[in-house]
């Protein structure tokens, strides 16, 4: 028998994009240099992008099990297509306006 039982969530990934959030708030505020802020972008874009992974990975594992769900593959789907299409200068700006910079 397993000492932890299996997750059903992505709550690993959900708290890496906790914490990389938390660093490109960091950096805007502080006013960083500016490879410093595209560094703080860049890992808070993958992790934006591998929760929305994640989610599809559990998507499909439930699928497989014939298990329902509350996740909508194609919404997810286009989300990574925003995600990796979005500028660092897009990203910065919907960061500021959702947290109110």
């Amino acid at each position: 028998m397993p000492n932890y039982r299996p997750r059903t969530e992505a709550v690993k990934k959900q708290d890496q994009l906790s914490q990389r959030e938390t660093e490109l708030r960091h950096a805007i505020q502080n006013k960083l240099s500016s490879e410093k802020l595209a560094k703080a972008v860049d890992k808070y874009r993958e992790a934006q992008l591998s929760l929305l992974k994640a989610q599809l990975h559990i998507i499909q594992d439930k699928e497989f099990q014939k298990r329902p769900h509350s996740f909508i593959s194609e919404k997810i789907e286009n989300n990574i297509k925003i995600w990796t299409t979005k500028s660092d200068e897009e990203i910065i700006s919907d960061f500021k306006k959702e947290h109110n910079f």
